[in-house]
């Protein structure tokens, strides 16, 4: 089976500036799911499959290389950094939801309400990539021919102050 990530766990960690000492493990298992949740429905399904196909072929078309660099992976890394959050802060195991804790790390563990902050701003920083992302979407449609938005979205996506409504 072919690769269906678009981005590595390594580039999520470049990308959002987090720091290197953040393991890929955290990371790698919530591309796809990130992928699925957050980008399939804003470029819409054949295009999506048309960039996973040309990253895999290492062939990309001029105006989906433009794409990918500039929008898809900024976009992409803030969502998945965003949705792994929760499973690098909390450990689920069989006793229940702990706080991760490295015995040899002198830092702890944020509180609830830093760590809501903190997803907020990530989540705010990916809703001004998405605005970017579909902004070249709608405004240069005949460079993405397979970018289908009135056959592909069945809900009206909307942003409102960073937050993303369907």
């Amino acid at each position: 089976m072919a690769n269906r990530k678009l981005l590595t766990a390594q580039e999520v960690i470049d990308l959002t500036g987090t720091r290197t000492n953040l393991q890929a493990n955290f990371i790698d298992p919530h591309i796809e799911d990130a992928q699925e949740e957050h980008l399939e429905e804003v470029l819409t399904s054949p295009l999506y499959e048309e960039l996973i196909t040309e990253l895999n072929a290492a062939t990309f078309s001029a105006n989906n290389q433009i794409l990918y660099d500039k929008y898809v992976k900024k976009y992409l890394a803030q969502m998945i950094l965003h949705y792994a959050l929760v499973f690098i802060q909390y450990d689920i195991a069989d006793k229940g939801v702990r706080v991760n804790e490295d015995p040899e790390d002198t830092s702890r563990p944020t509180g609830t309400k830093e760590f809501t902050l903190l997803r907020e701003s990530i989540r705010s920083n990916a809703g001004t990539k998405y605005r970017k992302l579909i902004k070249e979407l709608t405004e240069n449609q005949d460079k993405y021919p397979s970018y289908t938005p009135e056959s592909d979205t069945p809900d009206k996506v909307t942003v409102n102050a960073g937050i993303i409504i369907h």
